[in-house]
């Protein structure tokens, strides 16, 4: 990813073209967020909108222009959070027939020009998918957050307040879970043809 920094700088004086090609360049990225959290394509396209409306309404305060990444994904999780608040349940299990921007990293694997392979893929997306929608929330956003977002540790700290060593806990406990879900699916290793 090129330095934002000059964008950033840019939109927090208030120039709405910089705010703007910063929109275009996070949008995929926010959007894949909050789908993967809420597994619905039109509350998913929602939610980013408000994310985005929320950062362009707030950017002036941002003091730290080297902070976007974490301060966008604080909106953004809080943004998920309260819509899932507000519609009076977990986020749905129910897996929609969206789309996600970008190749999930299980998509990636060896052989994927297989149709096979490439078959089974978005069969282990699909039950991933459903499956993190069956962990506790706290541990689901510091996974999405680390495994597809690319965020460090001390950078989900600094989104969702805690200390690093909570956000690591919550990653443990998080896969431990997600292994419990699969587990009781009777999905192994040798079920989607996992190679280390």
């Amino acid at each position: 990813m090129t330095d934002e920094r000059p964008l950033v700088e840019s939109a927090i004086r208030g120039e709405l073209y910089a705010f703007n090609q910063l929109m275009k360049s996070w949008h995929k990225r926010i959007f894949n967020f909050t789908y993967r959290y809420l597994n619905d394509y039109d509350e998913a396209s929602e939610v980013t909108q408000q994310t985005f409306i929320k950062a362009y309404q707030a950017i002036r305060t941002l003091k730290d222009p080297g902070r976007f990444r974490a301060w966008l994904y604080i909106i953004a999780s809080n943004s998920c959070r309260a819509h899932s608040r507000n519609a009076g349940r977990h986020p749905t299990e129910s897996i929609s027939g969206g789309y996600l921007a970008e190749t999930e990293p299980w998509q990636k694997v060896a052989g994927s020009d297989n149709p096979e392979r490439a078959l089974a893929g978005r069969e282990w997306g699909e039950l991933l998918r459903k499956a993190l929608t069956l962990i506790p929330d706290e541990q689901r956003l510091v996974i999405l957050m680390k495994e597809f977002e690319g965020l460090t540790f001390p950078e989900i700290a600094d989104v969702l307040s805690e200390s690093e060593n909570t956000v690591k806990s919550r990653m443990y406990y998080g896969l431990k879970a997600l292994r419990k879900v699969l587990a009781k699916w009777n999905i192994t290793k040798e079920a989607i043809h996992y190679e280390e």
